[in-house]
């Protein structure tokens, strides 16, 4: 198995493109976004279906985060909705402030 994302919307929503971790072909990626002092980061592990989300604020954290199971990721409302096998659902935003809530 591995997570159903458009590549498209990650680099929409995180307004650009990742860092790959090693070779692109092995599906880990690393996301971040930046904004006044906040500093979100996801890695993206495809194949092993897991998230991390990194969420800080003056350089101290706020939340971390590690998510198994994920089964897809879906943008929509100036958010992302990161679904698991277990029917949970975090949505990931950006505005008004950087924030995680699992719905």
């Amino acid at each position: 198995m591995f997570i159903k994302y458009d590549e498209y919307e990650l680099n929409n929503f995180f307004e650009k493109e990742p860092i790959s971790i090693g070779n692109v072909s092995s599906g880990e990626f690393i996301y971040s976004y930046m904004d006044c002092d906040f500093k979100l980061v996801m890695t993206v592990l495809v194949y092993e279906q897991i998230v991390s989300i990194a969420i800080s604020y003056c350089k101290k954290t706020i939340c971390n985060i590690k998510i198994a199971g994920i089964d897809r990721i879906e943008s929509g409302d100036d958010a992302l909705y990161i679904y698991t096998n277990e029917n949970k659902v975090y949505v990931l935003k950006k505005k008004p402030i950087v924030g995680l809530i699992q719905e």
